[in-house]
């Protein structure tokens, strides 16, 4: 199989589907299309154009000499939300105060400037990756924070740092005058 220019996509409608075919055939050359997820219909609508394509749920269709690969059907599994830009304000305001682990859904999401439902998911998943587990004495209790940090540094500048507007700030300076007499030891 001869080398592909690959053309990534985080996502493709039926509607923008003839522009991007259009991109493609620009090429003139073998082009891979990828992206996040295929429909089915759309895979279909792919392969009898001849555009070859992976996404991130394990569709593709690739045919070359030697080589015909078609996977279609296989659904996008569920994504994890603590490492989005609003679950990663949620980290950060728990790993910044660990005391907040056990406070209220409520005050959590108030102190990180998200969503209530977004905390809960951030929960839910942090449990699941167990980074949170539920004691019977403590309540729940932050894990492998070392490692939190280390997620959270990786995921900050392609998720959070996009989405954070920039702000111009001022500040006023004032001038004093002192006037100095001999009396002073200024």
């Amino acid at each position: 199989m001869q080398p592909l220019i690959a053309v990534v996509k985080a996502t493709i409608r039926t509607v923008t589907l003839l522009n991007v075919i259009a991109q493609l055939n620009r090429f003139h050359r073998l082009v891979i299309f990828v992206t996040r997820y295929v429909t089915p219909q759309l895979a279909e609508t792919l392969k009898e154009n001849d555009i070859l394509f992976i996404d991130t749920a394990g569709n593709a269709y690739l045919q070359g000499t030697n080589t015909f690969v078609y996977i279609t059907g296989r659904k996008l599994t569920k994504t994890i939300r603590a490492f989005r830009a609003k679950g990663l304000k949620v980290i950060f305001t728990l790993l910044c105060r660990p005391e907040f682990v056990n406070a209220p859904y409520r005050e959590i999401a108030d102190k990180a400037g998200v969503a209530l439902g977004t905390v809960t998911n951030v929960v839910k998943d942090f449990e699941q990756l167990g980074y949170l587990f539920r004691s019977n004495k403590k309540g729940l209790v932050l894990e492998n924070k070392n490692k939190l940090i280390k997620l959270w540094a990786e995921a900050y500048p392609l998720e959070l740092r996009p989405h954070l507007k920039p702000q111009n700030l001022q500040a006023q300076i004032f001038l004093c005058h002192i006037k100095l007499n001999r009396y002073n030891s200024w």
